[in-house]
């Protein structure tokens, strides 16, 4: 029996990802170490212990584009693992000393495939309360991810009620044990100066598209709701500070992450799943990457 099998108590077509997932990962590890040795070019030493702290990782991200899109047939994730293996967030995440947003990323990437692969509501409630706790006492920022269930069907989860009173009761919990209404920053300074002045906006807007484009009562809009949540807890627990910030880390990966999701759905719309079209919208990504948001890539030190 197979691990989706004992989860969701059904069999699930894991074994035609499994092929999807391997070329995925192996395009973002491959650009993950051509990164590293790039930047030997400016004096940064090769780190083998910054390559292994990206592996897990891409494998996530990899596994969680392959879950959000089950079509076999499809290259969902080719071009986001490009985008998160050259990434300066990515490259941040592993190198600072701070271990925190690496876990939360961690965490997430945890919690958000357990979402994808269960239906039933008291399952996910039993397997996703811990990381509904590691997530918040980690970084406050995600202590709303636990609302993440309000207002969606039951049709596509059963037992939702359940998931959904556990989500709200984290919450609570650990609000209280937090104190959370003590650390309310109002950080709409550091919302505007990351969106707006370092524009990752429009990774923002390509995750909200990303969003539109999901089947509305499926468990993928539970899992991308995640966007508003998380954005809405930066605007009220995240620590501004300029001109780095820890947790903006994070939160960068965190939306592109989601922004490749947005713009694979816009390729799908003008062209078509050939292997040429994957690898002229890859280098239009890249392009459309160092034009507006030139700091997402990290290409110079």
């Amino acid at each position: 029996m197979t691990p989706s099998q004992i989860l969701d108590g059904r069999p699930t077509p894991w074994a035609r990802l499994d092929r999807r997932v391997f070329w995925t990962f192996g395009l973002g590890l491959t650009a993950w170490i051509l990164l590293q040795i790039w930047q030997t070019r400016f004096g940064i030493p090769f780190s083998w212990t910054l390559t292994l702290k990206g592996l897990p990782l891409l494998a996530g991200a990899s596994v969680f584009y392959a879950r959000l899109d089950r079509d076999p047939k499809s290259r969902m994730g080719f071009f986001p693992l490009l985008w998160l293996g050259l990434s300066r967030f990515q490259w941040n995440l592993c190198q600072t000393m701070d271990h925190r947003p690496w876990d939360w990323v961690l965490m997430f990437l945890g919690w958000v495939l357990i979402l994808l692969a269960v239906r039933d509501g008291k399952k996910l409630a039993l397997f996703l309360a811990p990381f509904w706790i590691g997530m918040g006492a980690v970084w406050k920022v995600s202590l709303l991810l636990g609302l993440s269930f309000l207002g969606f069907s039951r049709s596509r989860i059963r037992s939702k009620l359940w998931a959904c009173g556990a989500g709200v009761t984290c919450l609570v919990v650990l609000g209280v044990f937090l104190k959370a209404w003590h650390f309310w920053s109002w950080n709409e300074l550091g919302l505007v100066e990351f969106l707006w002045i370092k524009r990752m906006g429009i990774y923002w807007i390509l995750g909200f598209f990303g969003w539109m484009v999901l089947p509305r009562r499926g468990r993928e809009r539970v899992a991308a709701s995640s966007l508003f949540w998380v954005t809405l807890g930066y605007f009220l627990w995240a620590p501004f500070s300029y001109p780095f910030c820890v947790d903006d880390q994070a939160f960068g990966w965190f939306l592109v992450l989601w922004a490749g999701t947005g713009l694979e759905a816009f390729r799908r719309q003008v062209l078509d799943e050939s292997w040429a079209s994957q690898w002229v919208w890859a280098v239009f990504g890249v392009v459309l990457g160092l034009a507006v948001c030139p700091g997402v890539f990290a290409i110079n030190p």
